[in-house]
């Protein structure tokens, strides 16, 4: 009899179980459908932006079958593809900035196109200072920048100069 009673009760166990289980998927999958009817449709699809066959840096041509620049081209194509705020803030900082950069590029001779290192290094930012202690628009060391004829002291720091700190970056570029 006591074998029998326990056959029952898990037996009405998982009858029960089954019921309910049936029943809360039943519902659920009603209301899911119902609110998913109810969604706006917006596309939400990210997409790699495509890779251009070909593209040059001052004037030269980079090999973009090479993986390692293919891969790193990609990422920084998407990077500023889709950080739309900071990709923003640059264009508004380049239209501020590169009026002052791209006269002492060409008065010393450095191809137009290392503007560019200077939105990489610092994002046009001329207050700006790494872990390193590299500091401006260039990220100067101070050893680096008061060779190439910056001051720094205590209340004067000229890697925060976009002129002073870009005539230094061009010496310091013929150099390298």
């Amino acid at each position: 009899m006591m074998k029998l009673l326990s056959n029952n009760s898990i037996a009405g166990f998982v009858v029960g179980s089954a019921v309910c289980l049936t029943a809360c998927l039943s519902i659920g999958s009603n209301d899911s459908e119902k609110v998913k009817d109810q969604r706006p449709v917006v596309s939400s699809v990210t997409m790699s932006p495509d890779i251009p066959s070909s593209a040059s840096f001052c004037g030269k041509d980079i090999d973009l079958t090479r993986y390692n620049m293919h891969e790193g081209f990609d990422r920084e194509l998407s990077s500023f593809t889709y950080f739309h705020s900071t990709t923003m803030l640059l264009v508004k900082r380049a239209n501020r900035y590169f009026p002052i950069i791209e006269p002492i590029l060409k008065a010393n001779g450095i191809p137009d196109d290392f503007k560019y290192l200077a939105v990489i290094e610092s994002h046009l930012d001329p207050r700006v200072s790494s872990p390193a202690r590299a500091v401006g628009t260039w990220q100067l060391l101070e050893g680096t920048a008061r060779q190439y004829g910056l001051t720094i002291t205590p209340t004067v720091d000229e890697r925060c100069d976009v002129a002073k700190a870009t005539e230094a970056a061009c010496r310091y570029l013929k150099a390298a």
